[in-house]
């Protein structure tokens, strides 16, 4: 009989031992999973005085909405939100970049900019996502990027295109300030609507050692991929490097740049 007590006792410990593991994965899992972010629409909304932002989707003026949680900073998520106001003309909608802390509810840093839509610029459902890659500029700083796509179709015979726009902000108290905005795809053509072939160039961002203003140097490396004009065997490709440097403000090209670093400018950004 007190043979078949400890039997019995050990599998009941065992049940509770292995509800317990059950129960330590399941906060787990919740931890590492991406936040809701429909969660944030009241926070940001109550920020920026905004209550449509609680309303329905067909009245809230969200166009594109994305966020994710920062991985070197504990309950604290990066989201951005592109929007019209209400009464506003359609063309005109505004970005709003910030940071939430999880466990107060609460805005942190945020920027915000008017964007004025074109034929060049338009925000879609899937124009912006968050980058989280190691931008660390100093000790302690760490770059947070947002990533633009423009949802317009652009003219129909263009010399040139740049896309997957990256931003870099940092934070300043409670304002994030973007430093750098550059195409991270960019195309250029030669002759009348490209028949005269021309080049394009995918860029990487890696972080120097070196530093201007306290702030690390950026290092562009540009892969790019020559094309020729109809009937026309292009060049072979080349990889090139460029480094633009911190003036306090912004990141800048020191000198003359190559023509796939030129300063340009996303237009979602003032």
């Amino acid at each position: 009989m007190g043979k078949w007590l400890i039997l019995a006792a050990i599998a009941v410990l065992g049940v509770a031992v292995q509800a317990d593991d059950i129960l330590s994965t399941m906060g787990n899992m919740s931890a590492n999973q991406p936040p809701d972010c429909t969660s944030y629409r009241e926070i940001v909304g109550k920020y920026l005085h905004l209550p449509q932002f609680t309303e329905s989707k067909e009245t809230n003026g969200i166009v594109s909405e994305v966020c994710k949680r920062l991985p070197d900073r504990e309950q604290v998520s990066a989201v951005a939100y592109g929007y019209a106001r209400s009464g506003a003309d359609e063309d005109d909608k505004n970005l709003t970049f910030a940071l939430i802390n999880d466990s107060k509810h609460s805005v942190i840093a945020s920027y915000t900019s008017d964007v004025a839509e074109d034929a060049l610029t338009k925000l879609g459902s899937a124009s912006f996502s968050i980058d989280t890659a190691r931008y660390r500029l100093r000790e302690d700083v760490r770059a947070i990027g947002l990533r633009y796509d423009s949802a317009a179709r652009g003219p129909s015979c263009a010399d040139g295109a740049s896309w997957s726009w990256l931003i870099l902000f940092v934070q300043s108290g409670s304002r994030l300030e973007p430093i750098l905005d550059l195409p991270l795809g960019r195309r250029r053509s030669f002759g009348d609507c490209g028949h005269g072939g021309g080049e394009s160039a995918e860029i990487t961002i890696g972080v120097e050692q070196t530093r201007h203003h306290g702030y690390a140097d950026l290092r562009l490396t540009a892969h790019v991929e020559p094309y020729g004009a109809e009937n026309e065997r292009p060049e072979k490709s080349t990889t090139q490097t460029y480094v633009l440097h911190f003036d306090g403000k912004h990141y800048v090209p020191d000198g003359i740049p190559p023509w796939w670093a030129e300063s340009l400018s996303s237009d979602i950004v003032r």
